[in-house]
Order: C-alpha cells, then structure tokens, then sequence
C-alpha cells in the first residue's frame, strides 16, 4: 500500500500535462474528436484513427523525457500509443461522445458510439483481469476477452465484488446474482 500511496502523492506525470495543454491550446481538437465520431471506420480501425486524430508534433523536452528529473532517452517517445488510446477511449472519450450524441437527440451518433464502445478491440491483459478471470471461472481455461467492453465488465465486477471480499471469495455476493439472475431468465433482480 505505500507505494501506491506514494504514487497517488505524487501527482500527474507532468508529460501527460503537457499533452493535455496541447490538446486545449487546439481550437480544432473538439471538433476533430466529434468528426471522428461522424465519420464511417472499420471496427479494425478504430484505435488507430482516434491516434492519429490526438497525435500531436514532438515536443523537444518530453519527446525525450519521462518525467521533469528524468534523463534524456535514447529514442523519442511517443506521446500516446494505442494501448493508452484504449483506455481513454473506454473511460473517457466514448462515454463521453454518447452522453453528448443522447443530450443532442441525435440517434444516429448516440447509436454508433455505443457500437464503437462494443466493437473496441481489446487492450493488453493485466494482473486484476487474470485474477478476475482466476476467481471466477474457477480455474477454467477460457480464451481472453476479444473486446474491450468485456475487459471493463470484469474490471467492475472486480470493484464491486471482489475488492471487498477476501482471499477465498468467502460471504462474497456476486455467485449469488448470476444465479438469481440466471433464474430469473436474464434480469437482474427479478427472481421468480
């Protein structure tokens, strides 16, 4: 625990400071964003045009650079790659284009961030979605999610659930919904 409490002391990393002032210092980044939304992409693209939309021109200190005390890397260092688009775009940026597409009555844009959210590609696997799947598939060998969306389905169940039962899964709720909810033909909380 100290170190994570070390980490949220620490503060923002300085180098995603200054990508986010170069994003608002562009009068054009909003726009490009909602454009982005508009237009028609294979689902195989998405990742890779909502990078280059957010890619902005290297800078000459944190091009090379982790953090202000850092030293001088061998090679530049992009300011975003794909992996960080995937979880901006599943936290941040298409939640936030369907709330804006549902507040504007526009179906049609409301309709296709939904389908970007559902037809995101994955992003890398990591230790909560192993345990995740460790806990409760039982020990079951089952090929890793294929979207992004099922990924974030099992980072919430992990908060919800497991971040507040121990070790053992003992007196944890959650075996309990999906049987009620199984039950009851799909819906939660109407068991028959």
């Amino acid at each position: 625990m100290v170190a994570r409490a070390s980490a949220i002391c620490r503060g923002p990393d300085p180098g995603w400071l200054a990508l986010a002032a170069h994003w608002l210092d562009d009068p054009t980044w909003l726009d490009r964003l909602e454009g982005w939304l508009a237009e028609d992409i294979p689902d195989r693209r998405l990742p890779a045009t909502l990078l280059e939309r957010w890619q902005v021109a290297p800078h000459d200190y944190w091009s090379w650079h982790w953090t202000l005390r850092s030293g001088h890397l061998a090679r530049p260092r992009p300011w975003l790659g794909l992996q960080r688009v995937t979880d901006l775009a599943m936290n941040v940026v298409l939640p936030w284009l369907w709330s804006r597409a549902g507040t504007g009555g526009d179906p049609a844009l409301l309709g296709r961030a939904e389908h970007r959210y559902f037809a995101w590609p994955a992003a890398q696997d990591n230790a909560v979605l192993r345990l995740a799947r460790q806990r409760l598939l039982a020990g079951r060998s089952l090929p890793k999610p294929r979207r992004a969306a099922d990924q974030q389905g099992l980072l919430q169940i992990v908060r919800d659930f497991c971040d507040h039962a121990d070790a053992l899964c003992q007196s944890c709720p959650f075996p309990e919904l999906v049987n009620a909810t199984a039950l009851s033909g799909g819906q939660p909380g109407q068991v028959d």
